[in-house]
């Protein structure tokens, strides 16, 4: 595993940012998870993943992020918290 400055937020906690967020911490990568529903970031924070309290926190404290959510209203929701 290599150790890495890089730091992602992982948006979204279904089957595709699960996964992606389990591939960068295996990759030694930083990464910070959010989800609407909190429960589904458990096993990720088990894993060594920060937790963010909304989106907008996730955002502000990583490099780089990943949003994977789906219907435009989610979407709508919490894009404009996340905008730099």
């Amino acid at each position: 595993m290599v150790s890495t400055q890089e730091q992602v937020a992982v948006l979204g906690i279904g089957a595709m940012g699960h996964g992606m967020a389990t591939s960068a911490l295996r990759a030694g990568i930083t990464t910070i998870v959010w989800n609407r529903e909190p429960g589904a970031t458990q096993d990720l924070a088990g894993l060594g993943a920060d937790v963010a309290q909304t989106a907008a926190d996730a955002s502000a404290i990583s490099n780089e992020r990943c949003a994977l959510v789906r219907a435009t209203p989610r979407v709508d929701a919490f894009l404009p918290s996340v905008e730099t």
